[in-house]
C-alpha cells in the first residue's frame, strides 16, 4: 500500500533524481527505495522508474558506489530487468552487465551471500 501511495503521489521521479544529485548516503537510500518500489508484480512502478530515467544512474551507482550502494543498485536493476526484455536491453546498453558480474564475484558482498 505504501509503495502504491508513494508512486501515486509522484515520489518516484525525486528518488531517481537523488541518484545523480544526492549525497552518497542519499544515493544509496534512493537506490534501496527504488529496489523496493520495483519489486513484485508492480509493472507500473517499474515503468515509472524507467520512464524517469532510472536505469543509467543505477548503473553508475553499481559501478562507483560503496558495497551497500552497489548492492542496492543491483537489486533495483534486478527487479527492473525481471520479465522485461526492454529493461534488460536498456541495462546492457547502459553498461550494467560487467559491474553486476563483478559485484557477484566480490567477496563478502550481499549479492554473493544471497546467491549461496
Amino acid at each position: 500500500a505504501n509503495r502504491l501511495a508513494l508512486a501515486q503521489e509522484g515520489g518516484i521521479p525525486p528518488l531517481v533524481a537523488l541518484l545523480t544529485k544526492g549525497t552518497d548516503a542519499a544515493r544509496v537510500h534512493a537506490a534501496a527505495a527504488l529496489w523496493s518500489l520495483a519489486a513484485g508484480n508492480d509493472a507500473n512502478n517499474r515503468a515509472l522508474i524507467t520512464g524517469a530515467g532510472g536505469i543509467p544512474p543505477l548503473v553508475v551507482l553499481l559501478k562507483e558506489s560503496s558495497m551497500e550502494g552497489r548492492s542496492s543498485a543491483a537489486g533495483a536493476l534486478w527487479n527492473l530487468a525481471f520479465g522485461s526484455v526492454q529493461n534488460q536491453n536498456a541495462i546492457a546498453a547502459a553498461g550494467g552487465i560487467e559491474p553486476a558480474v563483478e559485484l557477484c564475484k566480490a567477496e563478502g558482498s550481499t549479492a554473493q551471500d544471497n546467491a549461496e
